[in-house]
């Protein structure tokens, strides 16, 4: 809730990377084979950029155990610097893939925006 005790409406979603031309809506960026996730956790949105009404993204690299984790999560580009970069991590540590086996090379992108 803002200061005024309103709900705002905060948008963090998955989106494949070629579409961020178009669409700045947080989503997962995916240039490889694309690797369906079965588990999926939204980012916190950072407070300060909420109330600043800051948007942005964070693009990753990333490769997936046997067990399905992402794991050498790599922030290869964030806009702006720094402000989703933790969050984006936090978060994406939780995602499970399905996998049977070890890939690398994935590329996802996380985008936020405020509505």
């Amino acid at each position: 809730m803002n200061r005024l005790g309103q709900w705002i409406g905060v948008t963090v979603l998955l989106v494949p990377a070629f579409a961020l031309a178009d669409d700045l809506v947080p989503e997962t960026v995916v240039e490889k084979a694309p690797v369906e996730p079965t588990k999926v956790c939204q980012p916190t949105y950072p407070r300060k950029a909420l109330l600043e009404g800051i948007m942005g993204y964070v693009v990753m690299t990333f490769d997936i155990n046997e067990h399905g984790r992402p794991v050498n999560i790599e922030i290869v580009e964030s806009s702006p610097p720094d402000v989703f970069d933790l969050v984006s991590i936090r978060a994406f540590r939780c995602f499970q893939f399905r996998n049977d086996k070890q890939t690398e090379g994935h590329r996802y992108t996380l985008e936020y925006k405020v509505e």
